[in-house]
This record gives structure tokens, C-alpha cells and sequence, in this order.
């Protein structure tokens, strides 16, 4: 493994599906999976793996969270096919002429705020999916969408 930098990289085998892995002993093994059983200890049951760096050669256990399989599609990382702008999470909003993030959960449709330039608004966009499927605070949620923390308060507990 290559500790140079925050990711801890494998230089082992590659799997065809682009994760490490090898077999010991006969016995086949997924190199982030067998870290984290190193490192933490046991998966939970019914969890998935998911890489908050998103490099799936990355071994390091501080960059890998047992999550349920639709959170770690949700946090996944790349466009949407049907994307124009070919950031996942980011369109162009033609009104304002700026750049927007947009994410959705229980079927609801956050928005960032509006950006001059798309490196911006795709950092909101990776903000919002880690806050809306990670653990975050409504306080944190409002913070970000630029609402006032009494004002959600107020509308949803009517």
C-alpha cells in the first residue's frame, strides 16, 4: 500500500469492477473491506462500504463508512447521464446565468446557491449529499441553503 498521501492507495490486484483485492490462503478478499475488519472491526451487517474520497483503490480506514447500499449510490461520485454540465449534482440555471447545485432526498429537491462557476457550485453539491446522507444537523442543512434555522422551524411545525 502507498501511504504518501491522505489515501491510503493499494498496489496489489486489481479486480476487474476497479477495487483491490487478492486471495490468501485461498480465500478471496476485497482490500478496502478486509482494512476497515483491520482497522475498526466488523462491518455491520447488511452495510456497504463507502469511500468519502471516492478512489476506489483507497485503504484507509478514516475514508471509509459502513453505510446502507442507497446511501452509498447516492454519494457516489461522476454525472448523471442525462447531466449537461457533466458534474453530477449541477446544472445551469438559464435565468440567473450561474451555476447550481441540486440534490435530491425523500423526494425532495435541495438547491445550492447560485455560482459564478461550476468548481463552486459542484463543492455545494458534494456539501449537500454528504449533509443530506451523512449525518447532519438541520441547523447545518439551513446553514448551506441559506434559510433561516426559525424559519424552517416555523413552517414545518405547523
Amino acid at each position: 500500500m502507498d501511504r504518501t498521501g491522505d489515501c491510503w492507495t493499494w498496489v496489489g490486484p486489481v479486480r476487474d469492477d476497479g477495487y483491490g483485492g487478492s486471495r490468501v490462503n485461498g480465500k478471496k478478499f476485497i482490500a478496502h473491506r478486509l482494512a476497515y475488519e483491520l482497522f475498526v472491526g466488523p462491518i455491520p451487517q447488511g452495510k456497504q462500504l463507502d469511500h468519502l474520497c471516492h478512489h476506489k483503490l483507497c485503504v484507509n480506514p478514516e475514508h471509509l463508512r459502513p453505510v446502507s447500499g442507497r446511501v452509498n449510490q447516492q454519494n457516489r461520485k461522476g454525472a448523471n447521464r442525462a447531466g449537461s454540465s457533466g458534474v453530477r449534482g449541477v446544472h445551469w440555471h438559464s435565468g440567473a446565468r450561474k451555476w447550481r447545485a441540486h440534490v435530491g432526498h425523500q423526494r425532495r429537491t435541495y438547491f445550492g446557491e447560485l455560482r459564478a462557476n461550476k468548481e463552486l457550485a459542484e463543492a455545494d453539491a458534494v456539501e449537500l449529499r454528504l449533509l443530506l446522507h451523512g449525518e447532519a444537523s438541520t441547523a447545518d442543512l439551513c446553514r448551506l441553503m441559506q434559510i433561516r434555522l426559525e424559519d424552517h422551524e416555523r413552517k414545518n411545525n405547523k
